[in-house]
């Protein structure tokens, strides 16, 4: 099971040319990949988004590299017949107008396009990237490192609440026959006090009837059933190799969520009722921690 939470970064520094690659994720529904490159790899997106999500498959991805070298970034020229022209054309007003034609360095060179950046040839931008695709490479496996990690500490945490919602729902399956039968005492004291008061007498198959129709209204068998298949399920899920489906999991509870709310709407005494808010309770963590994983 992997997070889709984590950080990785590595570097390179060769021939006077550092480079820095960080890739940092955080929970989405789907996979997002953004990134924040130099201009030297713009030709070069699409290769970055396949090397992330290569590895990646759900989750916002932020990719930030950054390049130090003298062949590429920073790099500026002079661009001679450019400042030329302005000298000619700055003489020549000068002549008609009688104005000193002195010119300073400083002026020249902050006149537009006088300085210019020079731009990478194709191959040396193939160059870098196949250099920064090897440093890319290292982060985004420190990033995946980093969510199994993580991933690892999420399962034990899901493993642990899920275990604790079996417990829960054990004790709701045994409530059951003794809260038919406290709800047979009270009801057969309420009706001797009644009748009494009346003087009609009922026979005994009436009141099992009554009992009968109650059991059958708070009878929760079926989804205490279907809950336990859930749970068996994404017990089984976590546990499957090859990566865990965060997705599958958010489903798989999603429906233990809705029997927990049926049993909630037919449990008729205070333990019962006590137990599904606690399991409630339990899957709103569960549901939580299910934003996180891949």
């Amino acid at each position: 099971m992997n997070s889709m939470t984590g950080f990785g970064s590595a570097r390179s520094e060769s021939g006077g040319e550092l480079i820095i690659a960080e890739v940092s994720s955080v929970n989405n529904r789907y996979i997002k990949i953004i990134s924040k490159v130099p201009d030297v790899l713009y030709p070069f997106e699409r290769e970055i988004e396949e090397e992330v999500s290569r590895k990646v498959s759900r989750g916002t991805a932020y990719v930030t590299v950054s390049i130090q070298s003298p062949r590429t970034e920073g790099v500026c020229g002079i661009d001679d017949g450019v400042a030329a022209g302005y000298i000619k054309q700055a003489r020549a007003l000068a002549r008609r107008h009688k104005l000193s034609s002195d010119i300073s360095l400083d002026a020249l060179l902050n006149l537009p396009n006088v300085i210019r950046a020079e731009i990478p040839t194709e191959q040396e931008k193939r160059r870098v990237w196949n250099k920064v695709r090897r440093v890319l490479r290292a982060a985004v496996t420190g990033l995946c490192e980093m969510r199994a990690r993580e991933g690892a500490a999420l399962k034990r945490e899901l493993a642990s609440r899920v275990a604790a919602l079996k417990r829960m729902l054990t004790r709701v399956r045994r409530r059951g026959p003794r809260m038919i039968k406290e709800y047979r005492e009270k009801f057969q004291a309420r009706l001797n006090a009644l009748l009494k008061k009346s003087g009609v007498t009922l026979s005994d198959g009436d009141v099992l009837r009554e009992i009968a129709i109650f059991a059958d209204r708070c009878d929760v068998t079926e989804e205490i059933c279907r809950m336990e298949s859930h749970i068996e399920q994404f017990v089984h899920t976590l546990d499957a190799k090859g990566g865990v489906p965060g997705k599958k999991l958010d489903f798989i509870a999603q429906e233990m969520l809705r029997e927990i709310n049926t049993i909630g709407s037919k449990a008729n005494d205070a333990e019962s009722t006590r137990l599904v808010v606690d399991m409630k309770t339990e899957m709103g963590k569960i549901k939580e921690q299910l934003q996180n994983v891949e």
